[in-house]
């Protein structure tokens, strides 16, 4: 009873701590950095400081999540596996190790593609970022965004923003909508420079950036120091299309 009511108090604490901070940097730099930001170093040390207590009274159960995730980006770890990396709304960005996932008969084989949804099941690590990947069921494919090289660019566009604003497993349900939106959007419609601009609003905007009179462009570029590379020259193709 006294380390549950310990624990309430620490989160409170620690809410208020980031509410301050953000407070603080509004004050001096002029700028809103919002909860995904200055707090959230904060707040994730509350989440690991939780489980590392109920690892200590043997409490933690290392057992299967469950949850819907976006296929961020993958890369090969051996000859026969990958690292994924995934955008979950209750778990964030995450990284899954998917042993055996390139071999001919593997149940992940055609399921891993970026910028699909997919259901999947993962086994928490012990220790480090690498989870392990057990299962992962094709929800969405998005098949027509995949047929049009404009509508890919925009999607892998606004994934390198998401993944440059995001701590790793900090939940983002808000941006986790969005990047579904987008990719729905794309799935629907073609590729376009509006399109592109109101994703970056909406990004400022869930990210608390927005500033009176100052532009998304401008907003998200303070924020990560540079946008991508390919903005411009991504901006300047779909303007004509």
């Amino acid at each position: 009873m006294h380390g549950r009511i310990a624990r309430n108090t620490f989160q409170s604490e620690t809410t208020q701590l980031a509410a301050n901070l953000n407070a603080f940097f509004s004050r001096t730099c002029g700028l809103a950095v919002g909860k995904y930001f200055v707090g959230n170093f904060v707040l994730n040390a509350l989440h690991r400081s939780e489980a590392l207590h109920q690892a200590a009274h043997g409490r933690i159960l290392w057992g299967v999540n469950r949850t819907h995730a976006i296929l961020l980006h993958k890369t090969r770890l051996t000859e026969s596996s990958l690292i994924v990396t995934w955008l979950s709304a209750s778990h964030g960005r995450l990284k899954t190790v998917a042993k055996g996932a390139l071999r001919p008969k593997s149940r992940l084989a055609g399921v891993l593609d970026s910028l699909q949804m997919c259901e999947i099941r993962f086994s928490p690590a012990r220790s480090g970022e690498l989870h392990g990947l057990k299962e992962a069921i094709l929800v969405d494919p998005f098949v027509n965004l995949r047929t049009d090289y404009h509508r890919l660019s925009l999607a892998a566009y606004a994934v390198e923003l998401i993944e440059r604003a995001t701590e790793p497993e900090f939940p983002v349900p808000e941006l986790m909508d969005l990047l579904q939106r987008l990719l729905r959007f794309l799935d629907a419609n073609a590729a376009s420079a509006r399109a592109l601009r109101h994703f970056e609003s909406e990004l400022v905007r869930l990210l608390g950036v927005a500033q009176p009179g100052v532009s998304a462009e401008e907003s998200l570029g303070q924020l990560l120091r540079r946008l991508p590379a390919n903005r411009g020259e991504l901006l300047s193709r779909l303007s004509v299309l």
